[in-house]
């Protein structure tokens, strides 16, 4: 396990960059993990709660559409509800990164919300800024309202499309929801799990 390369990309302090290497910390073959945040202030608030938390990471401010690092250099990408922030063509860099720096048979799980939520079908007041992404949710009654910036969708299917045309096989594909305001509201994300093809 202790060559096993593992990344987190995160987009505020209190999602995976800090929460994936704390759950492993007490493990004594646990590997090395790596942490992109797209935003300086996160790193350091990051930095500060790996300290509280004992335990450590690679932390990196940087673009998750430009990832600096060697081709292949990762095991196993993590995006747990961060890469929904950016719109479809930077998604697009986005995944080509992903694919460019996992090694063949490397893992990428992505938890993504989904184009079937309410949120995306009836965004209120929030105009598009391309076929997947609002401009924030600016509906009160929506989950995660109020959010000022790029809130992109996606749809499961559309998801495994754009990984297998980059070589990725598809191990699992779900959709997992809830409600809200009594059943009034559903809200849904894409989790979906892909192994990097081996190379020829």
């Amino acid at each position: 396990m202790g060559n096993v390369a593992k990344m987190a990309v995160a987009c505020s302090p209190s999602d995976n960059s800090s929460w994936s290497p704390s759950s492993l910390s007490n493990q004594p073959e646990a590997f090395p993990w790596y942490a992109l945040q797209i935003r300086q202030r996160g790193r350091e608030l990051c930095e500060q709660m790996l300290r509280n938390w004992g335990t450590d990471a690679n932390l990196k401010h940087g673009e998750m559409t430009s990832l600096d690092y060697a081709d292949g250099f990762f095991d196993v990408i993590v995006d747990v509800f961060s890469s929904y922030c950016v719109p479809e063509k930077p998604f697009d860099r986005f995944l080509d990164e992903v694919s460019r720096v996992l090694k063949s048979g490397g893992r990428f799980f992505s938890y993504h919300p989904s184009k079937n939520s309410d949120a995306f079908r009836d965004p209120g007041p929030a105009p598009l800024l391309d076929a997947s992404t609002l401009d924030g949710i600016r509906r009160p009654t929506s989950p995660y309202y109020p959010q000022s910036y790029p809130f992109r969708f996606i749809d499961p299917g559309e998801f495994e499309a754009m990984l297998m045309q980059r070589g990725f096989n598809i191990l699992r594909n779900e959709r997992i929801g809830r409600t809200y305001r009594s059943m009034a509201e559903y809200f849904e994300f894409v989790s979906i799990h892909a192994e990097k093809a081996n190379s020829k």
